[in-house]
């Protein structure tokens, strides 16, 4: 069963989607379309660091595909600049 929300992330570290058992894919879209966002490995890293999603870009994962430690993991985001509003879809 899919579930989605927004989640506002700024320029600081922001978890996005906790670790959680069971999920078997999940999609983020960076809606705002003026700032990037990137995915970073844990909060004491910076934008930088992390791997960007463009402004209305997204990026997706599933379990057939990158395994059940990448979509079951936490996934923490962080804002260029100022906040963007991104979308998720999981699914369970």
């Amino acid at each position: 069963m899919p579930a989605t929300f927004s989640k506002v992330v700024a320029a600081t570290a922001t978890v996005v989607l906790p670790s959680r058992k069971g999920r078997k894919s999940l999609a983020i879209l960076n809606r705002s379309g003026n700032n990037n966002v990137a995915i970073i490995s844990h909060s004491g890293l910076g934008f930088s660091d992390g791997f960007r999603i463009g402004a209305g870009g997204s990026i997706s994962f599933n379990f057939n595909q990158d395994g059940l430690e990448t979509t079951e993991s936490a996934f923490t985001l962080i804002s260029e600049s100022s906040n963007n509003t991104v979308d998720v879809i999981e699914n369970f």
